[in-house]
């Protein structure tokens, strides 16, 4: 199975904001690959401890086409 759009997306942001290493998201994104996993790159990310709820909410708060960006910007990072 491919990465979605919103799973690449979320590597472009999580690295760019120095919020996971390049590494661990292709570590991930290959999960998905490898695996048929049904779970998201935010998901796995999660599960193997790379990041936590509130770094993984900040990063998707920075999505442009969110449609309630106006309540992200009450995010921030632990």
């Amino acid at each position: 199975m491919l990465p979605s759009f919103d799973d690449l997306l979320l590597k472009k942001l999580l690295i760019s904001n120095k919020i996971s290493t390049p590494q661990q998201v292709d570590e991930c994104l290959e999960i998905i690959g490898n695996d048929g996993q049904e779970k998201s790159l935010g998901e796995i990310l999660l599960e193997k401890g790379y990041i936590n709820e509130a770094q993984l909410k900040f990063a998707e708060s920075l999505r442009v086409d969110k449609p309630d960006s106006e309540d992200s910007k009450e995010n921030t990072i632990d």
